[in-house]
């Protein structure tokens, strides 16, 4: 990648991977992202310096920094979307021992995840700040989908951003479409072994009072788990206390 400020880029690639990979070697960094040994050190004793890189024990394996996570935490904790949904994703994710996730939508068929609670022994997911426009096989993603015209989902389909995890994943746009038409009709989403064989979803779309973005609250539940019903019920109204439409 090009860029106008190539050192700074350099040292955001080494945060990136490290970040993405977990704990990793300066050889491997070096290796990986190309970078000549002499620039590799100065650019990670700066991090290190800083406390956005950290070295641990003997192995001198090279981890995010302390002063790094206490940014990017403090930041997270003081968003007032954040503040709201977190103790209900608490609440929910105590109560039915699964996970929950808080999602935006982004422009260019893309999905973030925002916040999430994941009890012990619960399905896991990915962390916030993950983005995929993989929309089509989970129930956040058809949820996302079913606010878009039928000409906009054909034109997802034509992009080429459809996966198929198991039999049951939709892949055309008439699967889609019709099934955004029931979520529609219904006023959530719901799918069965459509991205894992053994795991059912539900989503349901949330709105903040004077906010035009689109906020989605969904669950990871096994395929055993008989109140689908009953708890998204219970989903529909803690979405619709936020939006004010209770």
């Amino acid at each position: 990648m090009d860029s106008k400020a190539p050192a700074l880029q350099r040292g955001i690639d080494i945060l990136r991977m490290i970040g993405k990979n977990g704990a990793s070697t300066s050889t491997k960094i070096e290796k990986e992202l190309n970078i000549p040994r002499a620039s590799l050190n100065r650019f990670i004793d700066c991090l290190i310096e800083n406390d956005f890189l950290s070295t641990a024990g003997d192995t001198r394996d090279l981890s995010i920094g302390n002063e790094l996570l206490h940014l990017v935490m403090s930041t997270y904790e003081k968003n007032p979307l954040i503040v709201v949904m977190s103790p209900i994703l608490k609440r929910l994710a105590q109560q039915w021992q699964a996970a929950f996730v808080f999602y935006g939508y982004r422009e260019n068929f893309t999905i973030e995840w925002l916040a999430k609670q994941e009890p012990d022994g619960a399905i896991r997911t990915m962390a916030p700040g993950f983005r995929t426009q993989c929309l089509n096989m989970n129930a956040q993603g058809q949820l996302f989908l079913s606010f878009l015209s039928d000409q906009e989902i054909r034109d997802y389909v034509d992009m080429g951003l459809v996966k198929k995890a198991t039999e049951q994943s939709l892949t055309s746009a008439e699967a889609l479409i019709e099934r955004c038409q029931y979520i529609r009709r219904r006023g959530y989403a719901f799918q069965q072994r459509e991205n894992n064989p053994v795991m059912q979803q539900i989503a349901v779309p949330l709105k903040f009072p004077g906010d035009m973005a689109n906020y989605a609250v969904g669950c990871f539940l096994p395929f055993d788990f008989n109140e689908t019903d009953k708890l998204a019920e219970q989903m529909l109204l803690e979405c619709s206390r936020i939006s004010g439409s209770e």
